[in-house]
């Protein structure tokens, strides 16, 4: 009797460890966001966008090989509401389907709404366990609805990898900067630098970067080019490649186009005179020329010298328009001098005490820069 009892609880068990939970949800019970856009409404309430695939498992549902446009695969739904909350709640009751943003590779708000102070939105989404730090961070120019609409209709086969492209597109142009969800997150909790983001523009079809959304506390409160971009990379030891195109020193209206990266860290001292900082950078570059027009002499040590003198220059005088617009124009330390120069004390008391936050924008600066080009570098005269 007592082997027939335990038998029969063992097979009990089995039973119940075989069926599943009816509370269970499996993938189609879910929409996988790719993107999600902010932007603000007609009606002043928060319209929040969602891009997903057309059956919203997060794979395209279009015949393989088709050659039919992604707008066909992937859909936009917006809603209005007063909080990011109440619109995905409004979502998962029209779409039948609980939202899950698991899968979301980019986070665009609009120009519009990082101007009006971007901090209640972040948290909201920080408190959300399923968005990926990893997620990207874009700041458009005009309606984030509009970008996640170009990118749906770009006739890539996974958008995800079109958001990553803005971004990463910085490894090798310099033209904006690694901008993750994470990372202004970060920025926005951190007293010795100021946030900053991807700054995109969409014109006549057409997503780019064009350079770098510039923020005091959570507020945007302007933007830097593209040539901004590649000193700001450079003064934070972020520059992977770029290229830029400088004056020939040789011919009048010839150009000289160059690869630069950086051959060591940049170097960053500081003084106070007259209670103003008084900040000195030396920039590292080293140049591989990509064209160089008729009259540059690569067997010649003096041509090799004069270009270097050449970039310099012309990196100088980009860098120096960098630090006029973040000191005297933005009054935003978004590189992070205030936690460069907080390392030069023992507590942060001592710190706090020199007040160097609220004296950032009375800051002035000296700027050299020692460009190597290596005369053994292969390059083609135009």
């Amino acid at each position: 009797m007592k082997k027939t009892l335990c038998l029969m609880l063992i097979v009990t068990v089995g039973l119940f460890s075989l069926t599943g939970c009816q509370t269970a949800m499996g993938i189609d019970k879910f929409y996988y966001i790719i993107a999600l856009g902010i932007d603000f409404s007609e009606n002043h309430l928060l319209k929040v966008s969602i891009q997903t695939t057309d059956n919203g498992s997060g794979e395209s549902n279009g015949s393989s090989g088709s050659g039919s446009s992604q707008s066909s695969n992937y859909k936009i739904y917006s809603v209005e509401a007063e909080t990011i909350d109440s619109a995905i709640t409004i979502l998962n009751n029209y779409l039948s389907k609980k939202v899950n943003l698991s899968h979301c590779s980019a986070l665009v708000f609009s120009e519009e709404v990082a101007r009006s102070g971007i901090s209640p939105y972040i948290s909201a989404l920080n408190n959300n366990t399923e968005l990926r730090h990893s997620c990207e961070f874009l700041i458009s120019s005009g309606s984030a609805t509009d970008v996640l609409d170009m990118v749906s209709k770009s006739g890539e086969s996974f958008t995800s990898r079109l958001f990553d492209y803005l971004t990463t597109s910085s490894d090798y142009t310099g033209y904006s900067i690694i901008s993750t969800f994470g990372t202004f997150f970060s920025s926005l909790q951190n007293s010795y630098r100021q946030p900053c983001a991807v700054y995109t523009e969409v014109k006549d079809d057409i997503i780019q970067n064009s350079g770098i959304a510039v923020f005091r506390d959570d507020t945007m409160i302007g933007t830097l080019n593209v040539l901004d971009s590649i000193s700001h990379l450079m003064v934070t030891n972020a520059l992977n490649t770029c290229q830029i195109s400088i004056d020939s020193p040789f011919k009048e209206n010839e150009k000289a186009d160059l690869q630069l990266r950086l051959y060591k860290n940049t170097d960053i001292s500081f003084d106070m005179i007259n209670h103003a900082p008084y900040i000195t950078l030396d920039l590292y570059p080293e140049g591989t020329i990509i064209s160089s027009g008729e009259s540059f002499d690569y067997t010649d040590n003096n041509h090799i010298k004069k270009m270097e003198q050449a970039t310099n220059d012309y990196i100088e005088n980009i860098m120096k328009q960098y630090l006029y617009r973040i000191t005297k124009e933005y009054q935003s330390d978004i590189a992070g001098f205030s936690g460069k120069y907080s390392s030069e004390f023992l507590t942060k008391d001592e710190f706090d005490n020199t007040h160097f936050q609220e004296l950032f924008r009375e800051s002035f600066f000296e700027v050299h820069v020692h460009t190597q080009i290596n005369s053994s570098n292969l390059f083609n005269k135009q």
